[in-house]
């Protein structure tokens, strides 16, 4: 998901987790918000 979303020159990556789910996305690099995590995204240009 995250090559896509770059690939796509997207800036960040949001998703809503489960406080289960963001445990897992935090150990990818994600920030926990309240309901949902965020991952920011470098673009190459």
């Amino acid at each position: 998901m995250i090559d896509e979303a770059q690939q796509r020159q997207c800036g960040k990556v949001t998703i809503t987790a489960s406080a289960m789910g963001k445990l897992l996305y935090r150990s990818y690099g994600f920030t926990a918000k309240d309901n949902y995590v965020d991952y920011d995204l470098e673009i190459n240009d």
